[in-house]
């Protein structure tokens, strides 16, 4: 049983009172808010629930402009009774309901999409990053990822630390940095034919509009993309986006292509240049067929170096409906050569 169930269980029809009403039912007000109001002042529905659980139903109903203070108040975790100036913590359970296409009042600019998909500076989606994040950014199309390798292929490791999704702690670079995020303007740009990173790149777009970065995702053709990363770095985009398959079945294809030391980078668009990274990846792939255990340490240590360091990070791994041959171990086929089979562990009979 939940630690809630201890606590008040409030319910509001968000459509049930006035608009001019809501707000206040909701937030409370302070002592001379408005006309008629008590002069001590009153406690809304979310104090009243506080460690407990709020219903909204029929949040359809809710009007935009009580949308934005919903929204302000689950990043926060703080609510501004209505004439205060003073924050209030809250610590409340939100479930909400409706007979309304919500998706759809998006679409006509009648609902916050940000609502629907919270943004990363949600509190539960902070600390629950590994795994709701990504099921939210991706809609379920993919994985959480721990590191540039594919689940399935050599050598992805679960045993990598996750990326850290925390929008506070950005906040905290930035200021050791000197830097003020606020007012930046970065470019995103990803492949207009890929379903899966167009609906992930929104999800970005909120995550930097918490730091007070305007983020402007550009959807165009890959070859395109491509084109624009790899001339001018003063034209180039900020941040490439793409979903990536390596070309061969050991993983170190994509080590190597990806993030190894080059002269003129070819895949290396972060620009990302360690020596010792470069040795570990180059031995562990040496051992690979002699010292299988060393091997995959010394791609441990590469792959974590990577995640630690290295100014790019890997999201997800995408779901793919892949042909799996039944004498192979956790061994499918690259969608990118699909009439061939990589033979890494056969079964013995």
């Amino acid at each position: 049983m939940s630690k809630r169930s201890q606590y008040p269980f409030v319910k509001v029809n968000c459509g049930a009172i006035p608009d001019n009403l809501l707000e206040s039912e909701l937030f409370g007000y302070e002592k001379g808010a408005f006309t008629g109001a008590l002069n001590k002042g009153k406690s809304g529905l979310f104090e009243l629930a506080n460690k407990g659980t709020l219903f909204l139903d029929e949040i359809g109903e809710l009007p935009l402009n009580l949308q934005v203070k919903l929204l302000q108040t689950l990043q926060d975790r703080k609510i501004f009774r209505v004439g205060g100036s003073m924050p209030i913590p809250v610590d409340i359970k939100i479930i909400a309901a409706t007979n309304k296409n919500l998706e759809e009042m998006v679409e006509n600019n009648l609902f916050r999409e940000d609502l629907l998909l919270p943004p990363c500076g949600h509190p539960a989606v902070r600390s629950r990053a590994e795994r709701t994040l990504i099921q939210l950014g991706t809609k379920g199309a993919g994985t959480p990822s721990k590191g540039p390798v594919p689940q399935g292929l050599r050598p992805s490791d679960p045993g990598l630390k996750n990326y850290e999704y925390n929008i506070e702690k950005a906040k905290e670079l930035f200021k050791q940095a000197g830097v003020d995020p606020k007012g930046l303007k970065l470019e995103l740009t990803h492949a207009a034919e890929n379903e899966v990173e167009k609906r992930f790149a929104p999800l970005l777009k909120e995550s930097f509009a918490q730091l007070g970065i305007d983020l402007e995702v550009k959807p165009i053709l890959w070859n395109q993309q491509w084109q624009l990363a790899k001339g001018d770095p003063k034209k180039a985009q900020d941040i490439f986006v793409l979903l990536w398959w390596p070309s061969f079945s050991d993983g170190y294809d994509n080590l190597k292509g990806m993030f190894h030391s080059e002269d003129a980078p070819s895949f290396n668009l972060a620009y990302w240049y360690n020596k010792d990274f470069d040795k570990l990846i180059d031995d562990a792939y040496a051992l690979s067929g002699t010292d299988k255990a060393k091997s995959k340490e010394l791609y441990h240590q590469a792959q974590q170096m990577l995640i630690d360091e290295a100014p790019a990070m890997y999201f997800f791994d995408a779901k793919k409906n892949l042909p799996m041959n039944a004498n192979l171990e956790g061994e499918g086929t690259n969608p990118n050569y699909a009439n061939v089979i990589f033979f890494n562990r056969l079964k013995t009979k």
